[in-house]
């Protein structure tokens, strides 16, 4: 084995990146809102963008997790890591990312972009938001039956819906578009929302402007407890696809607000494209940026094979890059850092990198942001 430290301390005064522009009030501003959820398999899916400028433009692009409920944010402060890869459209090619992160937990980036079409996607590295290890031992309830088997709402059920109104209310103007209700109904069931539904929604609950009210929302809600005949089956479905467990916390979700600044593009277009995983464009972006930006270690005097370690002041990415014609196997031992937790859910992992390819072996974050950091790996190769 070859050992290899990188030591970064971690300052509790956030990064010392690029600053926010001084003008960025005068800049124009669009944004959204989004979600990270944990599927079934354990997945990270989220919402994805599409980004168009009708002209060249320096950029200020934010993200940040934001807090609802009890989502985003453990008992000790550390909050869940909300970044973003910047894609061009055409070909998925890395653009940017937002790598530096201010001590409310805001990532950003700022750089130059060309007038045309990109794609952004979210990304969060699993080593914080990921699947519940314990389920409680005891169910909220969701629905009552009062005198004469009425059917009603528990006060529980009410507060979890309005988070998840609040979640789903992309554009933040408090309604729910047909768009951003066709979006929920897909997380919820995998079902557009066709004509005839909407239908339904317009003849049977307050409109605003043609948008869901807030008492809509919950009165669909109570028109599908009161035609289950107080079942909360279907109920639970959509609690635990929003992320909900059965005490109704919010903890396998983590809604953030991006936000993209644009001083010479007059009209910047933010559109919602997609809810689903990206592990595949995340893991070549990510094998890009570190290549580009990370200190290269040859490993064991190959010059094919090169480990390459980007360490920042609040989390470090290794990347293998595999420039030979075989298919090579390696662990990555990173057990001797200091206040870290890698995104495999072990300090110690494996990694098969194929010919002429490239693959992370770890994300690693600090456990206590609060804390100094420091990565440390030993990598060797199997046979």
């Amino acid at each position: 084995p070859s050992p290899r430290a990188r030591r970064e301390s971690r300052p509790k005064s956030g990064s010392k990146g690029e600053k926010e522009p001084t003008n960025l009030k005068e800049w124009n501003c669009v944004q959204s809102k989004g979600t990270f959820f944990v599927d079934e398999d354990g997945e990270l899916i989220s919402h994805v963008f599409s980004l168009s400028l009708d002209q060249d433009s320096d950029m200020w692009i934010t993200m940040q997790h934001l807090k609802i409920g009890e989502s985003g944010e453990s008992l000790d402060g550390t909050v869940v890591d909300t970044t973003l890869f910047v894609l061009k459209n055409e070909d998925n090619v890395f653009v940017a990312f937002t790598e530096h992160k201010d001590s409310r937990g805001k990532y950003s980036l700022r750089c130059n972009l060309p007038a045309g079409m990109y794609i952004l996607v979210p990304f969060t590295t699993g080593c914080r938001l990921k699947t519940r290890n314990d389920m409680p031992t005891k169910d909220a309830k969701l629905i009552s039956k009062e005198e004469g088997n009425k059917v009603s709402l528990t006060r529980a059920f009410r507060k979890g819906l309005e988070e998840i109104f609040t979640m789903i209310d992309l554009d933040g103007n408090g309604l729910l578009s047909r768009r951003e209700f066709n979006w929920y109904n897909l997380r919820t069931s995998g079902e557009e929302v066709g004509d005839d539904e909407w239908q339904v929604v317009e003849d049977n609950i307050e409109l605003e402007n043609g948008e869901i009210t807030l008492n809509g929302f919950i009165k669909l809600n109570e028109m599908e407890a009161d035609d289950n005949e107080g079942d909360s089956e279907d109920a639970w479905v959509t609690m635990t696809s929003m992320g909900f467990n059965k005490s109704l916390i919010l903890d396998e979700a983590c809604p953030f607000l991006l936000k993209v600044y644009s001083e010479d593009c007059a009209d910047p277009k933010l559109k919602v494209i997609g809810l689903k995983s990206s592990k595949d464009k995340i893991n070549h972006a990510t094998c890009d940026f570190v290549v580009s930006k990370g200190e290269p270690i040859t490993v064991n005097g190959m010059r094919d094979l090169t480990l390459y370690q980007y360490v920042n002041d609040h989390r470090g990415i290794i990347v293998t890059d595999n420039k030979s014609k075989n298919k090579v196997k390696l662990q990555l031992d990173c057990h001797k850092s200091k206040n870290l937790v890698s995104h495999t859910g072990s300090l110690i992992s494996t990694v098969t990198v194929l010919p002429q390819s490239s693959a992370v072996g770890h994300h690693l974050l600090p456990l206590d942001d609060g804390k100094e950091f420091r990565v440390e790996c030993e990598e060797s190769i199997l046979t």
